[in-house]
């Protein structure tokens, strides 16, 4: 049997980090299946450890860095594209400037790239750098992907305006979540999720780097029990990195005790989401939130700050509010509004949950982001 042309989905880290690389390792998952008639489907990581955050059902696991495409790592690639024969290789958050496309496609490969990056809303240049990348970029069509798939509407605009792609090179897959492994249910023990047992918890589910500012939340907490010293509420990070020990000694700090607890990196965030009564997000740049769109999913109001994604799912104030950047007090006001109002926090869970099954399935994205590879494939 003459053997298929396979696709390979490229990871940027080992196969054993983190809730965000375990939901992207679904969602190809979920494509790898929808193409398995006419293509193999490979997940790439730069290490196997034995010790995988997602085993895929429709994916082969390989240990190969194609994102390293050094003079030294040239040649045991050009084997592994042309003994595989790989049609297509989709990367996750790639700039073209760190890798020689050139050299990859050599062998006709096509490349896609997965935008995951968050950009600054008020960015600008100069109209010589604008113009620039416009002749080296929309005319010239130099050293950029074959498709760029932005993960959410406004991130979409960033790459025309901003990064001057050529517009028939950008389209818009917007990302997804499972509803039915995120979705309402009983309420879990917190002590057997390591947690102070409290009348009602206030969430953040986040990678501990500094733009997703949990410094901002832990002062948000500390307000909160200084207004509120009765509430029994306990805020909870879910998460790890290089900040989080910084965090850790800011709450100790500020002595919240109980009242500011950080449970660690988890391989399942789902069991946080139901323990919510609130999901809280400062994030200063989100490209789409996905655990605000889990959290959603779960039925859990969100209050989160004014960043594009957020802002992008919350419209028209469905499912949550945003507030704006940097007021703290308006963010203990919102959290306080939907802790205190049992009908309210049910009510906008529901109309949360109700918006991420008709537009933010990981169904339609998985769909969405098959037909996008075969439209580039041919």
């Amino acid at each position: 049997m003459q053997k298929k042309p396979t696709i390979v989905f490229a990871m940027r880290y080992p196969d054993n980090i983190g809730v965000v690389w375990a939901s992207m390792g679904r969602v190809c998952d979920a494509v790898a299946e929808r193409l398995a008639d006419r293509f193999c489907s490979q997940i790439a990581y730069p290490i196997l450890t034995g010790q995988a955050v997602y085993q895929p059902a429709h994916l082969q696991a390989v240990s190969r860095d194609l994102y390293d495409t050094s003079a030294i790592h040239r040649e045991s690639i050009l084997q592994f594209l042309d003994a595989e024969q790989v049609r297509a290789i989709v990367y996750f958050g790639c700039d073209p400037s760190t890798i020689d496309l050139s050299f990859i496609r050599l062998g006709g490969v096509r490349t896609i790239n997965y935008e995951m990056d968050s950009y600054p809303v008020a960015i600008t240049q100069p109209v010589w750098k604008w113009a620039l990348k416009a002749i080296n970029r929309r005319f010239l069509q130099r050293n950029i992907h074959d498709l760029y798939v932005a993960n959410a509407n406004h991130q979409r605009r960033f790459l025309l305006r901003h990064a001057v792609l050529p517009a028939g090179r950008v389209q818009t897959v917007v990302n997804g979540v499972d509803p039915v492994r995120f979705s309402p249910g009983p309420m879990p023990d917190p002590v057997e999720l390591g947690l102070p047992v409290a009348r009602q918890y206030v969430v953040s589910v986040c990678q501990a780097r500094s733009e997703k500012r949990i410094d901002f939340l832990i002062e948000i907490a500390a307000v909160y029990a200084k207004r509120y010293p009765a509430a029994g509420v306990t805020f909870v990070h879910v998460g790890d990195g290089p900040a989080l020990a910084e965090w850790i000694a800011k709450a100790n700090a500020l002595g919240l005790g109980d009242r500011f607890v950080f449970a660690g990196g988890q391989t399942n965030v789902a069991p946080f989401h139901r323990l919510a009564s609130v999901y809280a997000h400062c994030a200063e740049r989100e490209s789409f939130g996905l655990a605000v769109a889990e959290a959603m999913a779960t039925g859990v109001p969100i209050v989160a700050a004014d960043s594009p994604g957020p802002a992008e799912l919350l419209a028209g104030g469905i499912g949550g509010v945003i507030v704006p950047q940097n007021q703290c007090g308006s963010f203990v006001d919102a959290i306080h509004k939907y802790l205190r109002n049992d009908r309210l926090r049910a009510e906008t869970g529901a109309a949360g949950r109700k918006r991420i099954k008709e537009n933010y399935t990981l169904d339609r994205q998985a769909d969405e982001l098959a037909a996008a590879i075969l439209r580039v494939i041919g």
